[in-house]
């Protein structure tokens, strides 16, 4: 059988030539949210209990769930900017006080905690002399905040994410930044195209490098 591939090509011609009209810059990047280390221990001692739930993999009620979130948006309310994010975005964990933390030392704190045989976690670079400022970078089609919480660690465990507060707090100076990007709902097709140039550009931490189309 002929495969031609001149109809296939002019429609990837066409995709790229429009990606060059989407404008980014940091203008439509959102507030930087201050994530303490305290504030993972506190989210820690606050949630007691929502963790025991989750270490037991018991599902939550659509009530019980719907009350969790409203109690982490009120004990922590820089969050609401985070929980009103209903459209494609990319988000970053950016380390803060780079000049006192270790990125080795993270990484390989990462790597100790991380324990694949009780659920799924976001995969770390080999790179243990990365001197980057950010640890993280994602993308979400939608509801950024269900995918924050997972890389809190309070999500169910059989979803690959960071999960912040089984070590974060436990090293020290380090404080991280979470800030993103909300695009236009029809931008959601350039989602994964962003996600690679912004990943190229920030080189984080951990996560495993998007594929090249």
């Amino acid at each position: 059988m002929e495969i031609k591939f001149e109809e296939y090509i002019e429609k990837r011609i066409e995709f790229y030539e429009n990606l060059k009209n989407v404008h980014i810059d940091e203008s439509k990047y959102s507030s930087k949210i201050h994530l303490e280390n305290s504030t993972f221990k506190d989210i820690n001692n606050d949630f007691r209990y929502f963790f025991e739930r989750r270490n037991q993999k018991e599902r939550l009620t659509a009530k019980e769930n719907k009350e969790f979130k409203e109690k982490l948006i009120f004990n922590f309310p820089n969050f609401k900017e985070i929980a009103n994010c209903k459209n494609p975005t990319i988000y970053w964990f950016k380390i803060q006080h780079l000049e006192k933390s270790n990125n080795r030392k993270l990484l390989e704190k990462f790597i100790k905690v991380r324990n694949p045989k009780k659920g799924w976690w976001s995969k770390p670079t080999k790179d243990l002399e990365n001197i980057t400022e950010y640890l993280y970078l994602g993308k979400v089609e939608k509801n950024l905040f269900d995918r924050f919480i997972q890389h809190l660690g309070l999500g169910h465990n059989m979803t690959s994410a960071l999960k912040l507060c089984k070590w974060i707090d436990k090293m020290d100076f380090v404080d991280l930044e979470f800030q993103f990007l909300e695009l236009d709902p029809k931008e959601v097709r350039y989602l994964e195209d962003i996600e690679n140039v912004l990943w190229r550009k920030f080189n984080p931490l951990i996560g495993a490098e998007p594929r090249i189309k």
